[in-house]
This record gives structure tokens, sequence and C-alpha cells, in this order.
């Protein structure tokens, strides 16, 4: 994309309000009957909130794009939502208006042509965003509330937008004094379904490991998914998987019926003032059962050259993804092969970093990175080839991305793991093991059930939080 920066300035309006009386998910709850909403939080390292959260509803316009859609999704975003100068940008939040939504894992078939093997019974759309109009922002070390607006400096004095403003103002003040009144707790009785057997799991296992000692591939993620029925408040869901699962990417996305709640560890891109970060996940152990065994078993991580090797190729896969669209020397690493801890599992983690050459809008940097080799393998395509084969389903949101564009040009996504996917009363977890031709089919069977954990813990809790 040659051209992406617009010609027309931006002014962002702002109003604070004292945040010393309300939360992100007391307000999630006031307006969780809305039609389409989201919140997006952050735990850094899964231990310490993020300094701001993000939440609106009543979105300007909503874009849905279905599997049989026939042009380039990422080239019409970023046509129809080019990059703005907005004024006063370095007060401001890194996001202060644009798109928030999901890109499921398919969308990888508008530039890789892959086999058609499975069909995806969940029925999402390949695609869904809200167009920003208004944003509230909770900013925890200012304890601070703000709602902003971004306008085009020329409506700056229209009437009809200072009307609108003072309307949108006077509803989220209504929406602030509001109550948070009795949570509905919810009665969860319902079992959850393997829908892999464990028996056929490790069989594929085998075969990903034979297609690897053929030399085509060097590393695959298979994955399997889990289902229940879900009777309860889907904000019940959330509230419990942030107290069991605090993680950098928590989530909830609500487009009418259908809900995206996750805690997702992992960065899928980040740009933000012309640089782009990766951050390879690969490698993991369960959180012990004390001090001592946690610690164990974090240097028995950091030794194991089956779990290296994996994040070695992945690492490099990362490297040469942002290499398509760096300037020319800028990629570098970071922190290499460090542990990071969650509530029930660690991992090994690196960061990987580029400059964005110009005229590369944010949206395209996400597309030589999509999806993540942490979910799909190396060499990515045909990866993706055998995935196509040895999984029962299409994955839809599953290992595709959640976050934001900001039409300021910083954009941040997740991959889209450790997530509920609800739709109805039908509730969805998907989780993979990255395979490797020393692989151990039950160890990455039991990799999977550890993965899934907290979204099997934070079902069970939800009735008593």
């Amino acid at each position: 994309m040659e051209k992406i920066l617009s010609t027309k300035n931006y002014v962002p309006i702002i109003y604070d309000f004292p945040g010393d009386f309300e939360t992100p998910s007391s307000l999630l709850f006031k307006v969780r009957d809305e039609d389409f909403l989201f919140l997006l939080e952050s735990a850094e390292g899964g231990e310490r909130v993020g300094r701001y959260s993000f939440i609106s509803w009543r979105p300007k316009e909503v874009l849905t794009f279905n599997n049989d859609v026939n042009f380039d999704i990422l080239t019409y975003l970023s046509e129809r939502f080019p990059v703005v100068n907005v004024k006063n940008g370095k007060i401001l939040p890194r996001f202060v208006g644009g798109l928030v939504g999901y890109f499921g894992y398919d969308l990888v078939r508008q530039w890789e042509k892959l086999p058609n093997l499975t069909h995806d019974p969940i029925g999402f759309p390949l695609a869904e965003f809200q167009v920003v109009d208004f944003l509230v922002v909770f900013d925890h070390l200012k304890r601070r509330i703000s709602v902003i607006f971004l306008i085009p400096e020329e409506e700056i004095g229209n009437f009809e937008v200072k009307d609108r403003i003072e309307e949108k103002i006077s509803e989220i003040k209504e929406v602030l004094k509001k109550p948070v009144g009795n949570l509905c707790k919810a009665n969860i009785n319902a079992q959850i379904e393997n829908l892999t057997s464990k028996d056929e799991y490790e069989e594929n296992v085998k075969k990903a490991i034979e297609y690897i000692k053929a030399g085509e591939i060097f590393q695959v993620v298979y994955s399997q998914r889990f289902y229940t029925r879900y009777e309860g408040d889907p904000y019940l869901l959330y509230r419990a998987l942030r107290f069991v699962n605090p993680s950098p990417y928590m989530f909830f996305l609500k487009f009418k019926d259908r809900y995206l709640i996750g805690s997702s560890p992992e960065a899928l891109v980040k740009v933000e003032e012309g640089k782009a970060e990766i951050r390879p996940i690969a490698g993991t152990r369960r959180r012990g059962k004390d001090e001592e065994e946690d610690i164990s078993l974090e240097k028995e991580l950091l030794r194991d050259e089956k779990e290296k090797a994996e994040h070695t190729m992945l690492l490099d896969l990362a490297r040469n993804d942002l290499g398509r669209v760096a300037k020319i020397g800028t990629v570098r690493c970071e922190n290499l092969m460090h542990v990071e801890k969650y509530s029930h599992v660690m991992h090994l983690v690196s960061t990987v970093t580029c400059d964005v050459r110009e005229g590369i809008h944010p949206l395209e940097v996400l597309r030589a990175s999509f999806p993540a080799g942490t979910v799909s393998g190396a060499p990515k395509v045909r990866a993706m080839e055998i995935i196509e084969e040895l999984e029962k389903y299409r994955r839809g949101p599953y290992a595709g991305g959640v976050g934001y564009f900001s039409l300021n040009g910083n954009l941040d996504t997740c991959i889209t793991i450790r997530t509920y996917l609800l739709k109805g009363k039908d509730l969805f977890i998907q989780t993979g093991a990255g395979i490797v031709y020393d692989s151990i089919p039950e160890r990455e069977y039991k990799e999977c059930i550890n993965k899934a954990k907290a979204l099997f813990e934070a079902i069970k809790i939800v009735g008593d939080i």
C-alpha cells in the first residue's frame, strides 16, 4: 500500500471523569445488554494491570465479512481507514478510535491457496469489526475515566457534531450513575466434551511426525476443540476468566449473539509509531504446586532442548515475517527465551522488532505475519495444509487475531488463544500443541489439556464468585 496517510487532520475531544468508583468490569456489566460492544484490558506479564482499559458500545458501524467474501479484506480496510494525523497525539493513549474486532484463522486463504477439506460448524464470520464512534478509556495510573471523540478538524465547531457529542456524554453520565445491581448467578452443570478423542489426537500426532521425518515440515501446531452448553450470563464468564487467568490481552467482544471472551498471553503483531513487534511464545510447562516445584519446572523448561529448538524455529519465522515489511537492517531480537508465568502454565518468550518501511499500512504488517507461526508451524504454508488434513473442523476465529487498529497508525492484536467462542448457548474452546520430530504424542495431548485448564476452571467457578 503506497498511499496510507490521509491528508485529513483529526482533533481529539476529551471529557474526563473521576475514576475512583467505577471499574472496566462494572461498566461492562452495566452495558452488557447492548447488541454490539467491546472491552479490551491488559495484565502486564499476566500479573500487573496495564495502564489503560478501553470500552465502547453502540458503534458507528459494524463491518461483517463472511467466508464467501470476494474481495481482499485487508486491502479494503487499509483503503477505507487510512492513517490520519491526530493533533496532540503525544498526550493520548495508544488507541484513540478506529476499528476493534477479530480476524478468523482462514483469513489467510485470501492470499494463500490451501486445500478445502473441512468445514466450521460454529458459523462465525471470517472477520468482524466495530467502527468506534467514541471511546471510554480507564487510566489506571491516574485513576481517571476519559471519553474520547476523534473529530475531523474541519468539523470542529459544527453544531450537529457538538450536539451529538453532548448527547453521547449525557448518555455516558447516566450509565455511570446506574447501580451495578445484583449479579445473576449461573448454574453450570454441563460436562465439557472433547470433540477429538485422546486416541485420535495421538494417532494424528504420529502422522504429523511422519511428515516431519519425511522433510516436509519442521513443526506443525495441531489443535483440538472442546464443547459445552453455557446457560449463564456471558459477562460472568469474562469475570471468572479475568479472575482465574489475568493475561496481557483480555477481551470481551460482543456481536449480537456471538461473543469472543479471552485472556490471550500472546501478541500477534503490534505497530506503534512506525515500529512493529512480534513476541513468539513456544515452550510450555505447567505451574508448580509450590514455589520450589515452580522454580524446578522453570529450570527444566530452560534446559529442554526440544522446547528451545521449537522456539528457535518460530523465532526465525517471526524474523522472516517482519523482514517483509521492515526497513533494511532493522529486524532485531530482544529478551531471547525468557520465561513468563501465567496462572496455570509458563512459557518461553522472545521479542522480535523492526522499523516499518514508509508507505506500509499497519494492516499490511498484520498480513505479513498472519497467521502466527506459533499456531501454524514451519514452513508456514505446508504446515497449514497439514493442519487442514489432520484437524476435524475449520478453526474459525481460533488462532486468528483480536485487537484494534487506531486511526493514528497504531495497531495491537493478539492471537486468538485461551479464548471462549460463544454463539447462543454453544461454548467452544480450542488449544493446540507444537509437534516436532521427537514429540511424544501423549505429552502433546496433555499440553493441550494444560493450556485449556484455566478456561475449564473459569467455567466451574462462574457461579461462585
